[in-house]
């Protein structure tokens, strides 16, 4: 009786591992999936309303789950006026996004440079940049639901079947 509840401890707690990693391609999905919101919400307040960045980045914070700290840190900066560029205090509080970890490099050089082209342009420079980053993040999420799709089955696949084996090696 021990050892059966033993094996199927073991055999849980390998399926628990699965849910956590396939959950990491999740969060990347949604994290992706959010920006590209933000991005178009930037958009259309860069468009049509005469807000200044402060204003537009303390609203894109009331707008999101995932980035709220950054958006809000991002916004107090800039009103500070301590002298730094946009792109300075972009850079410096870009690490305050949740689940920032769980993205590519070639995701997290799209979210970066996006910083490196707001505010530092004319208003149709940066919509047409704002366009093409809506381009490379939309390219980027199709592809991450793709491996989502495949790697959260795979990992609960490998792990299940893991916790199988130690337990048959432990029987």
């Amino acid at each position: 009786m021990i050892k059966l509840l033993g094996v199927l401890f073991v055999t849980v707690g390998c399926g628990m591992c699965g849910w956590y990693f396939s959950d990491r391609f999740l969060g990347r999905v949604h994290l992706l999936e959010e920006w590209q919101q933000l991005i178009q919400y930037l958009y259309g307040e860069i468009e049509y309303s005469e807000c200044d960045i402060y204003e537009i980045l303390c609203k894109l914070s009331e707008r999101c789950r995932y980035s709220r700290n950054f958006w809000l840190s991002t916004a107090k900066d800039i009103e500070k006026h301590n002298g730094l560029t946009f792109s300075e205090i972009w850079k410096s509080h870009i690490s305050e996004i949740e689940l920032w970890n769980f993205l590519k490099d070639d995701e997290r050089e799209i979210i970066e440079s996006l910083g490196d082209n707001i505010g530092s342009l004319d208003r149709e420079t940066q919509l047409h940049t704002l366009k093409i980053f809506q381009n490379r993040l939309s390219f980027n999420l199709s592809k991450a639901k793709e491996e989502y799709a495949v790697q959260a089955r795979l990992s609960h696949v490998i792990c299940i079947t893991v916790g199988i084996f130690i337990s048959v090696l432990l029987i």
